[in-house]
């Protein structure tokens, strides 16, 4: 790995880059398909906000009891540094690499090359996570349908939303923000549904209407607690850099990376606040900690409570988020091997494109 300029990404952020015949001989990714909001649907597919709310708001309450709007909040403040930092970078240097081309032009190639490894793991491995867990909520589906599920039912899921997500991966970054988006619409609109009933039936199987939650005196167990609790707030904003690695797709990348990047942060950490908020108040504690500890899901015990049997949406959503989330990780994982591959640090058969 010798000290050669990094391989330019766009010619309003690499003046004076050696312009080097890979480029030339690999093609380039197609310029100005995403927008403002194409890139914030794609970052907030990898976050997915249901799951969000599905997985961590339980573990949280248990923990600091009913305030944690207060630790998703504290949360978002303590991502947002990160989130002002990666915006002030793609400012001034865009790249499907993100950090593993800014670890190569502004440190070194070596300290470069690892932060790619590094990047290529996290996003293979979110990549193969989110089918499995996308079976697991589809035999969950089944059994409330009444049909037995098994392994193979469960490999049928995992097969289904891998396939839907190679095809859109590989038709292109705007085919594949269509089909997050359709995903993440649904997600969307039935946690926004049951956060309404809660509140226009008043809250009336937990702690009625009340801004309760939203108080520091109201917080138990002390600071080990609430920094517990915070790992998870901290852990639900992972993915929203996703987005980056569509530099190179973006009309003026320079000025909606950040611009989408800081606002996918604030969009998706009010979502949480406001959700953590409803469900604290829709059961009381006690509930949802023996859920917790009989190992369901209280969202789930949520829905039965206000939908009774409309519960199966919750399934249903988390299939849907899973979906969104695989294809934001399938574009995130091609980009920057991609961007490996051009430059070297990977086989150079990474960095080809399709015509």
């Amino acid at each position: 790995l010798n000290r050669r300029a990094y391989i330019p990404v766009n010619r309003l952020t690499t003046e004076g880059a050696d312009m080097s015949e890979t480029v030339a001989e690999s093609g380039r990714l197609r310029s100005g398909a995403l927008g403002l909001w194409g890139l914030t649907i794609l970052s907030a597919a990898m976050m997915a906000p249901a799951l969000g709310l599905y997985f961590n708001w339980g573990p949280m309450e248990q923990l600091v009891g009913i305030p944690t709007p207060l630790v998703f909040l504290v949360g978002a403040i303590v991502i947002l540094p990160v989130a002002i930092s990666y915006s002030q970078i793609s400012a001034k240097m865009t790249s499907s690499g993100a950090a593993y081309a800014w670890g190569w032009r502004e440190i070194s190639p070596r300290v470069g090359a690892w932060t790619g490894l590094i990047m290529t793991v996290y996003y293979i491995v979110a990549v193969i996570l989110q089918p499995i867990l996308f079976g697991l909520f589809f035999n969950d589906l089944l059994t409330l349908v009444g049909i037995t599920p098994s392994v193979g039912t469960w490999a049928i899921g995992a097969a289904v939303i891998m396939l839907i997500a190679m095809v859109a991966t590989y038709r292109g970054v705007a085919i594949s923000v269509k089909t997050a988006l359709g995903f993440i619409a649904v997600e969307i609109t039935v946690v926004v549904a049951l956060m309404l009933t809660i509140l226009a039936t008043g809250a009336s199987h937990g702690l009625g209407l009340t801004l309760a939650p939203f108080n520091p005196g109201n917080l138990q167990g002390g600071s080990d607690a609430f920094a517990a609790a915070l790992i998870f707030a901290i852990l639900s904003f992972a993915g929203f850099e996703v987005l980056q690695t569509a530099a190179e797709e973006t009309k003026s990348p320079n000025s909606l990376i950040p611009r989408a990047t800081l606002a996918v942060v604030a969009l998706v950490g009010a979502f949480w606040v406001i959700g953590a908020w409803i469900f604290s108040i829709a059961v009381p504690q006690d509930q949802v900690d023996a859920l917790m500890k009989s190992g369901f899901t209280p969202v789930t015990a949520i829905a039965e409570l206000y939908w009774g049997p409309g519960k199966i949406l919750i399934d249903f959503t988390g299939m849907t988020a899973l979906g969104g989330a695989t294809i934001a990780c399938a574009v995130g994982a091609s980009r920057i091997t991609y961007a490996q591959g051009r430059q070297g640090s990977l086989p150079r058969a990474f960095g080809r494109v399709s015509p």
